[in-house]
């Protein structure tokens, strides 16, 4: 592995297959089912927890816990879920957004951490044939909004409503953002803009300003962008694909660049590192930690 100056990495922690920490109060979401993340949090962590071997396959139940900020100390958080995708805790740690499986369908809930009471945002788009999911939640940085992408059947068909919606929590109203890029959206620090995951491209996209192309690459899988997010001091939006990792300046200029094989990537609550979580299960899962304080140049 290659670093660029400023960046240090190197194992911080390893926990069993079964568990995935994620950061809390930024909202970042969550790795697939076996990996694991870990990130500093004012007072804790969440975590989702298979609460059995055959609950971490395909339409299992998964279960998702509050624990200290070592991972112990596991209180549950409500009910049990089937399938659980995406996981983003509101700014002021009240509630948790995450997609969960009903039926043929991937619906937005958010829950109340207080009392594990769910809300359910989203269902079957009527004017769509295919089963319509909802994914990759995220809070603006106030907690008045909630971005998600709007899919049919991940993908395998496609309707016109599809895209990047934004949910007003505060008037419990939906509109659908005038965005290419779909896929995660995060925000940016003061709530202006977001960045997208056009898969062959990385934008971001300015409340009343239109949407801007940073990065553009072949639609080939060594290109294939898997993941965008911006950064708590909104100085940095990561970027990871299969071959490497680097940071884009909000102006789409080059900060650093990291070569490594594929993970999935989370910022701290502070912004001071990212933590690498390889794909796949394995058991234990290392995590790796990266220095993003003082990225510099590449």
């Amino acid at each position: 592995m290659s670093v660029s100056r400023g960046i240090t990495a190197g194992p911080v922690v390893t926990v069993t297959a079964a568990l995935t920490l994620v950061a809390d109060v930024l909202g970042i979401g969550v790795a697939s089912t076996g990996s694991a993340a870990a990130a500093e949090t004012p007072s804790h962590l969440y975590a989702i927890v298979c609460p059995t071997t055959a609950s971490c396959q395909p339409d299992g139940l998964q279960r998702i816990v509050q624990t200290d900020l070592h991972g112990h100390s596991a209180k549950a958080i409500g009910s049990d879920v089937n399938t659980l995708l995406g996981l983003a805790i509101s700014p002021d740690g009240t509630r948790i957004a995450f997609s969960k499986k009903s039926g043929y369908l991937h619906v937005l809930t958010v829950r109340d951490v207080a009392s594990g009471k769910d809300t359910q945002l989203t269902g079957q788009d009527p004017n769509c044939d295919s089963f319509t999911y909802a994914t990759q939640p995220a809070w603006s940085p106030d907690g008045r909004y909630l971005t998600y992408d709007q899919s049919s059947s991940f993908g395998s068909s496609h309707c016109p409503t599809d895209g990047v919606y934004m949910r007003d929590m505060s008037s419990n109203t939906t509109r659908r953002l005038n965005v290419r890029g779909g896929g995660e959206a995060t925000w940016s620090r003061d709530a202006k803009s977001i960045s997208l995951n056009g898969v062959a491209s990385v934008s971001v996209a300015t409340f009343g300003a239109g949407e801007r192309v940073l990065r553009s690459y072949p639609s080939s899988s060594e290109h294939m962008v898997n993941q965008v997010a911006w950064g708590p001091t909104g100085t940095t939006i990561l970027v990871g694909r299969d071959t490497d990792v680097f940071g884009l300046a909000p102006d789409g200029k080059l900060r650093w660049d990291i070569k490594r094989s594929s993970a999935a990537y989370y910022w701290s609550a502070d912004g001071a590192s990212l933590y690498a979580i390889p794909p796949g299960s394995t058991s234990p899962t290392v995590v790796t930690r990266l220095d993003a304080k003082a990225p510099g140049t590449v």
